[in-house]
């Protein structure tokens, strides 16, 4: 997953099943200005959906990936 940060900023993206338990926290950090790249590693975790939920200063944004095994 890439992420961009136009600001340096504190972001944090986490992973949630589809009954909102959270399997993963990404990323929880300061992050400087630019392209960032994120991966899930879903070793142990079932095929299925699951939401990505990526909050910062003025920004919340929640989407849905579909992992495969």
């Amino acid at each position: 997953m890439r992420v961009d940060v136009p600001d340096r900023a504190r972001v944090t993206v986490r992973v949630f099943d589809v009954i909102g338990r959270e399997v993963a926290v990404l990323a929880d950090e300061v992050l400087e200005a630019g392209s960032h790249t994120l991966r899930f590693d879903g070793t142990g975790r079932a095929s299925g959906v699951y939401l990505l939920r990526m909050v910062a200063p003025g920004y919340t944004a929640v989407r849905s990936m579909m992992l495969v095994k």
